[in-house]
C-alpha cells in the first residue's frame, strides 16, 4: 500500500501511504517507527479480499542509512484501527527477545517484531488483552491510548478508555493489575512519568489533566483545567512528559493553537503557553513531543502542516517564535 519512496529532501525523508496515518511510535533508537493507518473508504476493485475484511494496518518503517530513505519492512492488518502505539522500551531489560509494540483500539494488542525471521522481518500479533475477557466482544470498551512504564523494570503498561477508566496491565502475566476511574468523561491520553515508576498523568474530555500514584489510586491531583469560551471545559486530548525534566508536562486542548507547558509542582499555573500562528493556514496543534536528547527543545505539529521546534532555554521569558520550522503539504497528525 506504499505509493513510492522518495529520497531525502532538505533533511526530510518521505514514504507516502495510500491511506491516512492515524498513530505513530518511534523506537528508542530512532531508526524504526510503527505507523497505524486507517481506511475511511472501501478498497478499490483490484484490492485483495483481505483488504475488505482487515482494512486497517500497522506498518513498521525503518531508515536505510546507506540509501538515506525510509522503507516498509513488514506490516500487520487489523479489523479495527489502532488509535495509539507504543514500542516497549529496552526489550532486553524487560526479558523480551524481540522488539514489542503495544497497540490499542478495540482492545490492547501486543505485536512481536522478528528482525531475522527467514532473512526477512516479520510482524506478528503475540497477545490480545481485554478487560471483557473476550477481544471480539461487541461490548468491549474502546481504548484511546497506551503507555509503557519505562521505570518499572517490568513489562507493565497503562491504557485509557472512552469511559474514563485507566487500566494498569502486566504483560508478563497477561493480567490486569489495577483499574481506576480517572475521569467521569472520556480519558483521551495516559502517560507514565519518564522518571518515577509510580506516577502517571491523564488528559480528559472533562477538560482536566490529573496526576496519579499507583501506590494510592484512590487519590489524584488536578494539575490543570481548561475553560472554554462558552464557560465550560475544553477537552484535553494529549500530553507528553519531558524525558529530561521530571516535573514538566506538555498538554494539548482540542481545536486549540496553544501548547500548554505544566510544572507538576505548581498546579493550575502553566509554565508557558506556546502559540502556533500560521498565516493563512490552520494553526490547530495536533501533536507535541519533547526532544529525547535535550530538555531545551519541544516539537509541535499542526493541522496546517507546520512542524516546529521550540527552544525553551529562554524560559521563564516568553517564547514567541520557533527555532526551526518545516511546512508539509498537508496536516501533520503525529
Amino acid at each position: 500500500e506504499m505509493a513510492s519512496r522518495d529520497g531525502p529532501e532538505n533533511g526530510v525523508m518521505r514514504l507516502p501511504l495510500s491511506c491516512g496515518s492515524y498513530a505513530m511510535s518511534c523506537s528508542d533508537s530512532g531508526s524504526r517507527a510503527a505507523v497505524a493507518s486507517i481506511r475511511t473508504t472501501r478498497p478499490g476493485a483490484g484490492a485483495p479480499p483481505s483488504a475488505a475484511k482487515l482494512p486497517h494496518r500497522i506498518a513498521v518503517v525503518e531508515v536505510d542509512a546507506d540509501k538515506g530513505v525510509l522503507s516498509e519492512s513488514c506490516a500487520a492488518q487489523l479489523f479495527a484501527p489502532a488509535v495509539d502505539l507504543a514500542w516497549l522500551p529496552n526489550p532486553l531489560a524487560n526479558n523480551s527477545a524481540n522488539p514489542t509494540l503495544a497497540a490499542v483500539g478495540d482492545c490492547l494488542r501486543l505485536f512481536a517484531y522478528h528482525e531475522q525471521d527467514d532473512f526477512a522481518p516479520r510482524f506478528a500479533e503475540s497477545l490480545v488483552m481485554s478487560t471483557d475477557n473476550d477481544s471480539q466482544s461487541s461490548f468491549a470498551v474502546p481504548l484511546t491510548s497506551v503507555s509503557w512504564n519505562k521505570r518499572s523494570g517490568a513489562a507493565t503498561l497503562a491504557t485509557s478508555s472512552v469511559h474514563g477508566e485507566v487500566v494498569l496491565w502486566d504483560a508478563a502475566s497477561q493480567s490486569v493489575q489495577s483499574t481506576v476511574l480517572a475521569h467521569e468523561r472520556a480519558a483521551y491520553c495516559v502517560r507514565f512519568s519518564m522518571h518515577d515508576a509510580h506516577v502517571f498523568a491523564t488528559a480528559s474530555a472533562d477538560g482536566s489533566v490529573r496526576l496519579f500514584d499507583t501506590r494510592d489510586l484512590a487519590y489524584s491531583s488536578v494539575l490543570y483545567e481548561t475553560i472554554s469560551r462558552s464557560g465550560g471545559h475544553a477537552a484535553m486530548i494529549r500530553l507528553d512528559w519531558s524525558a529530561h525534566d521530571p516535573f514538566y508536562i506538555a498538554t494539548l486542548t482540542r481545536n486549540s493553537s496553544d501548547l500548554v507547558l505544566l510544572d507538576i509542582r505548581v498546579p493550575s499555573l502553566p509554565v508557558a503557553v506556546l502559540s502556533e500562528s500560521t498565516a493563512g493556514g490552520d494553526s490547530r496543534i495536533n501533536a507535541a513531543a519533547w526532544s529525547p536528547s535535550s530538555a531545551r527543545y519541544i516539537a509541535t505539529a499542526s493541522a496546517g502542516g507546520a512542524t516546529k521546534i521550540w527552544d525553551l532555554s529562554l524560559l521563564p521569558d516568553p517564547v514567541e517564535s520557533p527555532k526551526l520550522e518545516y511546512i508539509a503539504p498537508s496536516s501533520v497528525d503525529n
